[in-house]
């Protein structure tokens, strides 16, 4: 009711998630993908301990490189991309990196508001005081805000950062007040670490006091070292283009049973907020989870059929270490149902997983 444009999208998707008729009979043939996850940069202001996409042997996967050194999208490229994808209108999700120290982030705003896409932005929330009134103007849909705790024990993993990223949604509502505008929604994402297991229930109260339409808690995508690093040489240090899909090498220090207790309080509240868990991960299997790697997901990705992966070099694909082409020589139609994209298709429905997905945080679970 709020977004017709996108509880159409959502609709149709979940229809066609319901019976999957492209995944079932066409053999490697696949729909029009309903979401297009765009890195625009891998260079970040922040530097957290627990990284969910850098992991934190970022030195491995970046080469020492100087973080103004570190390849950004080309927007000429991606315009054409937007252009030729603007006929079929997916979701599209800006990500990095942080997506808000891309040069060209207000042009990019501007074009995809003309365009009408549906646009979600994945932030950390640093510079949100700066681009506040112009993505109010700009209408962006929603935005996802990391903020992992109280103050306390947010900044324990992202350094003192708590007061401005607060202060940034607060300004954010004053634009929307004065606009007269519910967008952009706010959504809040909390990283569950070791320093915030026990305060996860806090963040309902934060949350509700910053006007979030949502609030959502993620399980930590992680790996031992022997299988981060097994992956990383497995796919081969030409093809590590700075994010690891394997999360952070977790070492113990969630308190699970406390994660448990605050579930149930959560979940016999009375909050206004929708408050959901991501992996979906139910109740009864959370220690398994946290305890061994041998946690049973879905033995099947559907992404290649639903989503599509654009990192700063242009490549293009399903997955980040996997790239089947590039925006700046490839058509994204002739792509996206190529003999390539089929024979990846194929290749994951009859032979399963690659043994980097068991913890994959770009896969649907």
């Amino acid at each position: 009711l709020r977004n017709p444009l996108y509880a159409w999208h959502s609709f149709s998707g979940r229809l066609k998630d319901a019976f999957m008729l492209d995944h079932r009979f066409l053999n490697g043939y696949s729909f029009l993908p309903d979401t297009v996850r765009i890195d625009l940069t891998y260079r970040c202001n922040l530097r957290c301990k627990l990284c969910f996409e850098f992991g934190k042997d970022l030195s491995e996967l970046i080469k020492e490189e100087e973080p103004e050194k570190i390849e950004d999208l080309s927007f000429e490229n991606l315009m054409s991309f937007l252009e030729e994808i603007s006929c079929f209108k997916p979701t599209l999700y800006l990500s990095g990196g942080e997506p808000l120290i891309y040069p060209d982030i207000l042009e990019l705003l501007e074009f995809i508001n003309k365009k009408n896409f549906y646009c979600l932005i994945n932030t950390n929330g640093i510079l949100l005081k700066e681009f506040a009134q112009a993505m109010v103007e700009l209408s962006v849909d929603k935005l996802v805000i990391s903020l992992d705790g109280p103050e306390e024990y947010h900044n324990l993993n992202r350094g003192k950062t708590f007061n401005k990223i607060t202060e940034g949604i607060k300004y954010l509502n004053t634009m929307k007040h004065a606009k007269k505008t519910i967008f952009p929604l706010v959504r809040i994402n909390c990283l569950i670490t070791p320093f915030n297991s026990e305060h996860l229930i806090d963040m309902v109260d934060i949350a509700e006091e910053l006007e979030a339409e949502s609030l959502s808690f993620q399980h930590p995508m992680f790996a031992n070292e022997q299988m981060r690093k097994s992956h990383v040489k497995g796919a081969g240090a030409k093809d590590i283009k700075g994010i690891n899909i394997l999360g952070f090498t977790y070492e113990g220090g969630i308190n699970v049973d406390a994660i448990l207790k605050q579930v149930r309080i959560m979940e016999s509240g009375k909050s206004k907020l929708k408050i959901y868990f991501y992996p979906p991960v139910k109740s009864g299997e959370i220690h398994h989870y946290y305890n061994s790697l041998d946690y049973e997901f879905k033995k099947i990705c559907y992404t290649p059929w639903r989503k599509v992966m654009v990192t700063p070099a242009g490549d293009i694909g399903p997955c980040v270490h996997y790239p089947l082409g590039n925006i700046e020589q490839d058509r994204f139609k002739t792509l996206w149902n190529s003999t390539r994209y089929k024979k990846f298709r194929n290749t994951i429905k009859k032979k399963g997983l690659f043994p980097g997905c068991v913890r994959c945080c770009l896969r649907e679970y």
